[in-house]
């Protein structure tokens, strides 16, 4: 019994220092971080709110469909690389059964709704490693998210040094299969819940700050390298690839360049 409360303790702790580190970095990135506040959340539907809810307060061994979002994202975005130390090679199962499998012997899933200064930041966390952690700490559009990964510095877990970070359109990547038996039921249908998210969490925000702050007018791929931007591109549709195109040349010339490629391998 000692024990396992030793273990919820340390997990407690970790958890803590994590959220410090974070809201740090969200305090010196004030202008770039949209937060959802109580009066957003009123307005989200009860199916989308309920399943939000029930996600924040999972234990941390818990399969849930927003931690499948997060880690599929990451895995497609190569930022789960060769450091979490998964060898594919032992998997003689298909490709989608031998991920999903990964997910459930390799990864847990902290995550919480954390109320800082009236403010609801939407943070999901988890840790593929002992010394790494990926989160995802902002939500930077209607369309996209803002994934880190954070290492860390010492010994006695106390500090953290972020690694690096990507953006990531929401809800482009997901499995276009139902998970195994492990999937609590009203997390299956991984397509709906994308759907939901996007169309009545992500946009309404979005919409919301485009007309509170002009400088949020364009999706947040500015600065982005060249390679990260095509694996970003490779997942929008007509309309979204069009409005892309309007934030910035660069983005115009790859949004071209990647239409062009892609009509090639079709003709």
């Amino acid at each position: 019994m000692g024990t396992s409360q030793q273990q919820i303790d340390t997990k407690d702790k970790d958890i803590e220092v994590t959220q410090k580190f974070i809201q740090k970095e969200l305090e010196n990135q004030h202008d770039k971080i949209i937060t959802l506040d109580l009066a957003t959340l009123d307005k989200i539907p009860d199916q989308l709110y309920n399943i939000l809810r029930v996600a924040s307060t999972q234990n941390y061994t818990q399969f849930t469909l927003l931690n499948c979002i997060v880690l599929y994202s990451a895995y497609e975005s190569s930022l789960i690389g060769d450091w979490c130390q998964i060898d594919l090679s032992n998997y003689t199962l298909s490709w989608c059964s031998a991920f999903n499998q990964r997910i459930l012997e390799h990864c847990t899933f902290p995550k919480d709704i954390c109320i800082n200064n009236n403010l609801l930041q939407l943070t999901f966390k988890f840790t593929l490693e002992q010394s790494r952690k990926i989160v995802l700490n902002s939500l930077e559009s209607g369309d996209f998210a803002l994934l880190s990964i954070y290492e860390l510095k010492d010994l006695d877990k106390t500090h953290f040094v972020q690694s690096k970070s990507i953006t990531l359109p929401i809800s482009r990547y997901v499995p276009f299969k139902k998970l195994c038996d492990h999937v609590p039921n009203s997390f299956r249908n991984l397509k709906e819940l994308s759907v939901l998210l996007k169309e009545n969490l992500f946009i309404p925000i979005r919409n919301q700050m485009y007309d509170d702050c002009a400088v949020l007018s364009c999706p947040w791929l500015n600065g982005l390298p060249d390679c990260v931007l095509v694996k970003i591109l490779k997942y929008l549709n007509k309309k979204d690839l069009h409005s892309l195109k309007c934030t910035c040349r660069k983005q115009y010339d790859l949004c071209k360049a990647f239409a062009s490629n892609k009509k090639r391998k079709f003709e």
